[in-house]
């Protein structure tokens, strides 16, 4: 994945610094996002489950790499995602930390 000068970035994080409560975010991609980069723990697999499965529904899913840290490969199951991401012996299998 490549951001070029003058490409929109967007980036969703939780802040510990900010006074409002954070317990989740809504997932709202901006209309015509090409590549999608989803990072997390093990305590948001599920939702990073659910981002999958909306983009690979979408009629042209944009490009994405989820990079996921768990504890135990037992942490992840298969994905109903494009191109069989999130399944066993897949890239996000076969990057757990070891």
């Amino acid at each position: 994945m490549h951001a070029r000068p003058g490409a929109r970035v967007v980036l969703l994080a939780p802040d510990a610094d900010c006074a409002a409560r954070s317990e989740g975010w809504e997932w709202k991609p901006p209309a015509g996002v090409d590549q999608v980069l989803l990072v997390a723990d093990e305590t948001a697999l599920q939702a990073v489950a659910g981002i999958l499965e909306e983009l690979a529904a979408l009629a042209d899913p944009p490009r994405t790499l989820a990079l996921l840290e768990v504890a135990q490969a037992g942490g992840l199951r298969p994905a109903s995602a494009a191109g069989g991401a999130g399944t066993p012996g897949s890239g996000l299998e076969r990057g757990r930390r070891r």
